[in-house]
């Protein structure tokens, strides 16, 4: 309204600019806590072991960088192991290979199970096969127990096989892989560039995939808890984790 010269507000010119700097408030609220100058408290987050190498950089790089102030307390394991740790409420927040997302879970890719051996040694055609496996019951286990079965019961060809080496963690398996000890089996991602991947042409079927997901607790969530999975989310979306898949055949 005028007042002589003057321009004022009106009543409803006021209460309109109460309720624009709330909002100004709001937003630069959300604005300093996005960039990590007042966002604080504690996040417990589980990993895999085989995704640990992949997820760990971008986290304690980026996300340490934008919010200084959060401490993380970081478990590596199996995801039957991490499921018990999150149900326990040891865990705010864990990344999980499982054969179906929960209700609940956030889908962050869809992994191709791949066989994989040394592209310089044969244990792939000798009989019985010389296997190295997750020994954890993992999603990765059963797919391959359910296909190494069905090999055992062909009418023509059956399979012979054995497990000559269990261990829950990816490492050991792909070192039995590089040397030719015995064939592995993992997702794609994670294989080491330099082993070969066996398809239906070398006698090997498709193992399916793996769903890696993110899950986490109604207790347990807080500003800081969802900034890290929305961290996590974005990373793997925009192809930040993704490594070169190995080649199917190597000379």
């Amino acid at each position: 309204t005028k007042r002589g010269r003057d321009l004022i507000l009106s009543e409803a010119g006021l209460q309109l600019a109460i309720h624009a700097r709330q909002i100004l408030g709001l937003h630069d609220k959300i604005v300093d806590e996005f960039h990590g100058e007042k966002l604080e408290g504690k996040v417990r987050i589980g990993m895999p072991d085989d995704y640990a190498m992949m997820i760990l950089p971008s986290i304690l790089q980026q996300f340490t960088k934008l919010y200084p102030s959060v401490s993380l307390d970081i478990k590596a394991n199996t995801s039957p192991v991490l499921m018990e740790q999150l149900s326990g409420g040891e865990l705010d927040l864990t990344i999980l290979a499982v054969d179906e997302p929960a209700k609940g879970d956030v889908l962050l890719s869809k992994e191709p199970i791949v066989w994989v051996t040394s592209p310089q040694h044969t244990v792939h055609t000798i009989r019985p096969l010389t296997l190295a496996l997750f020994s954890d019951e993992s999603a990765i286990y059963r797919a391959t127990m359910v296909a190494l079965q069905s090999m055992a019961k062909r009418e023509e060809d059956p399979l012979d096989f054995k497990i000559a080496l269990e261990s829950k963690n990816c490492t050991v398996l792909t070192s039995a892989a590089q040397c030719g000890f015995a064939v592995a089996t993992m997702a794609q991602r994670v294989a080491a560039p330099d082993l070969k991947v066996l398809t239906e042409e070398d006698g090997f079927p498709d193992l399916g995939y793996v769903n890696i997901v993110l899950r986490g607790t109604p207790d347990s969530q807080s500003i800081a808890t969802s900034r890290l999975a929305e961290r996590i989310l974005a990373d793997f979306r925009s192809g930040v984790l993704s490594i070169d898949p190995p080649k199917k055949n190597i000379p």
